[in-house]
């Protein structure tokens, strides 16, 4: 079990990391089991607002006013502004709220464990990745996710612990210096490569429904600014996170 400040090092992995294709075709057609599922998840930290006791802020739903869901942060200094607005508008909640950051494995843990049935997660992305998503895809909607593939529609894999992993990272601009790091590697064929967004929510609805046993590579890459800020403010101070699985 290692902590969320040993992120920058599952970053780092890339770095001498050997590079190739992977034959999905199809990234409709994965498949995990749940236990899997969390695990793959507990390499991702989010960011929630709680209250001194530890209670989520929830919002409504836009199908159902009355159902309540956890809002759910990719960035933590999105969830920071977030409440400093609220705490201008005095809002009930605020007064005593603050951000925590929490992996995403165990919020997703938590939300199918509910006595009720699963919980649906609220999830804020990034807006200038967001904004990256539908410049590649005009009708994007939910948290981008961005991975590079081949004009043959494999995909551009690196190797951790000598086997191939599919990353998929959470900003542009981190797969761009993998792309920018193959491109000298391999320029003979860098050209034929793009990249390919993809929704997080999408991802993981497929782990749950789907039985492609390719789903095993795919490893989530966290944006190096959300490791920098957790470093930044949470590196004095062992979170709820600290417990979590990281590779």
């Amino acid at each position: 079990m290692k902590s969320l400040f040993h992120l920058a090092a599952t970053l780092s992995l890339v770095g001498g990391a050997l590079f190739g294709p992977l034959p999905m075709t199809n990234m409709q057609a994965l498949a995990l089991s749940q236990e899997e599922i969390v695990t793959k998840l507990s390499t991702v930290p989010v960011f929630i607002i709680v209250d001194t006791q530890g209670r989520s802020l929830m919002a409504s739903t836009t199908e159902d006013q009355e159902a309540q869901v956890p809002l759910v942060f990719i960035d933590g200094e999105d969830a920071e502004s977030f409440l400093t607005n609220a705490q201008a508008q005095n809002a009930a909640f605020a007064e005593q709220a603050q951000v925590a950051p929490i992996w995403l494995g165990d919020l997703y843990q938590q939300a199918q464990s509910q006595p009720d049935g699963p919980t649906q997660l609220a999830y804020i992305p990034i807006e200038e990745q967001l904004e990256s998503a539908t410049t590649i895809q005009d009708t994007f909607q939910g948290v981008p996710l961005f991975v590079a593939r081949f004009s043959d529609s494999t995909y551009l894999t690196v190797r951790q612990d000598g086997e191939p992993v599919l990353p998929l990272f959470f900003t542009q601009e981190d797969l761009q210096i993998i792309l920018e790091r193959f491109g000298q590697e391999q320029p003979e064929v860098a050209g034929e490569v793009q990249i390919e967004v993809i929704s997080l929510e999408g991802v993981i609805q497929t782990m749950q429904s789907s039985d492609d046993p390719e789903l095993d590579k795919i490893r989530f890459f966290p944006s190096s600014e959300v490791v920098q800020y957790i470093q930044t403010n949470f590196g004095a101070t062992e979170q709820s996170t600290q417990d979590s699985n990281q590779p």
